[in-house]
């Protein structure tokens, strides 16, 4: 029992690793971003609830304010986040996420009052201090649009991982069938809504009713990454 929470690190590490070339995959056939992202997180609620099933409170769970913020939260992340890897490869725009660190360690002291220890301080000197090294040899890194990207996808993280905290369902949930519920039924409700949202756009920007910004269009174009 000991080894369980090792063998879950590494699942995790090696999932996050094909997501990662996923996305890679993505941007070099072209895809934008939130149509990759969308539909990824709608075939993964769809897959999660096939295992954990829906259960009874799924209409509860649906309707909660906290499923919609979570879920936005939790898709705006993802969908910047693909965006950082037309600038750099996958495995560093994994590292360059961890800016997640610092900004939720700050938004718990602000929001929930959590003290910053000297611990605590000295990873975030150690975070912030790998960041600034990494970035250093990475010229597109140093691109307004890229730091815009980390940021927003960065935060958007952060306010998911506190937002996790305060969704009622999630609290109640004490198995991990339970917890694949609740994120199925989360990024399920949240992914068709998005979905639905960006269909709408589409077709007002194919109509000339809507014009999409030249930046937007260019995200589908495959960029070469420099270091």
């Amino acid at each position: 029992m000991a080894a369980t929470g090792w063998w879950e690190a590494f699942a995790f590490v090696w999932v996050i690793g094909c997501l990662n070339l996923t996305y890679a995959a993505g941007i070099a056939l072209g895809v934008h971003p939130t149509a990759f992202v969308l539909e990824a997180f709608l075939f993964g609620g769809i897959s999660l609830l096939l295992i954990a099933k829906p259960g009874e409170n799924a209409h509860k769970i649906i309707f909660a304010p906290q499923t919609w913020a979570y879920g936005a939260a939790t898709i705006a992340g993802e969908i910047f986040y693909y965006v950082m890897i037309v600038f750099v490869p996958p495995a560093d725009a994994s590292v360059f996420m961890r800016v997640t660190i610092l900004l939720t360690i700050v938004l718990g002291w602000l929001v929930v009052g959590r003290r910053i220890t000297p611990l605590r301080g000295l990873g975030m000197a150690i975070v912030l201090i790998g960041l600034f090294i990494t970035g250093y040899f990475f010229p597109a890194t140093h691109s307004l649009p890229f730091i815009a990207a980390t940021l927003a996808s960065a935060a958007s993280m952060s306010v998911r991982n506190l937002l996790a905290e305060f969704h009622p369902w999630n609290r109640r949930a004490r198995t991990v069938i339970e917890k694949m519920r609740v994120t199925g039924l989360v990024v399920l409700a949240t992914s068709i809504a998005g979905l639905v949202v960006a269909a709408v756009l589409a077709a007002l920007v194919a109509y000339g009713l809507l014009r999409c910004h030249p930046y937007i269009s260019s995200l589908r174009r495959p960029r070469s990454r420099s270091r």
